[in-house]
């Protein structure tokens, strides 16, 4: 499953439901389910967030402290929808403003469904969008299907180099091209050749 490492207090908001927006400077053709990661560093303005009263009230709400916020964890699941260009947002409630940049260029990652998990779990967060599977997920094993592990998203497969045209080109060829019809008669030699030497080897045994 993809995973989203999200710095704390948005994190849990995000999995209370206070929020649904995150923004990013890059853009992802993924929709569907994502994992939250509580990022490990917290914000330097961590503490002035917490009084926030947006903030305050939601976790307050939750009965959680800014003390007992995890961190380097993944706190639960929610389902991207989609992802534009902050420019193209009609409006923004203040919570999102509070929490996330919306400078021109940036890319918004609306997020929807939160299902938190009954405890966090431990896990590496990464700064990109990264790969993240849980053995034992209260969710489809489509969700996770490899031992536990955070790691950048790349491609599955490489693509292989390829040497430049001119080695290719001076390298010659070990095997030449053989039609059908030359390869049929290639095989009735050779099978005549073994009847032939099976006939003869006896033979020469007896004399």
């Amino acid at each position: 499953m993809f995973a989203l490492s999200v710095s704390q207090p948005g994190a849990t908001l995000l999995m209370l439901g206070a929020r649904h927006i995150e923004t990013r400077p890059w853009h992802t053709a993924h929709c569907g389910p994502v994992a939250i990661h509580a990022a490990r560093r917290l914000p330097r303005n961590f503490a002035a967030l917490c009084r926030q009263p947006l903030v305050r009230s939601a976790l307050d709400h939750a009965g959680l402290s800014p003390r007992d916020l995890p961190r380097g964890a993944l706190l639960g699941m929610m389902a991207l929808l989609d992802c534009v260009r902050v420019e193209d947002l009609a409006e923004l409630p203040d919570a999102e403003r509070l929490l996330t940049s919306f400078a021109p260029g940036l890319w918004a990652w609306l997020l929807a469904c939160p299902s938190p998990w009954p405890a966090p779990r431990p896990a590496r967060g990464w700064p990109a969008f990264s790969r993240s599977t849980c053995p034992n997920d209260p969710f489809p094993r489509s969700f996770s299907d490899e031992p536990f592990s955070a790691q950048p998203h790349r491609a599955s497969r490489p693509r292989p180099r390829r040497r430049p045209a001119a080695a290719r080109a001076q390298t010659p060829a070990l095997t030449p091209s053989l039609s059908a019809r030359a390869l049929t008669d290639l095989y009735a030699e050779v099978g005549f050749a073994r009847s032939l030497l099976a006939y003869a080897l006896p033979m020469a045994g007896s004399s």
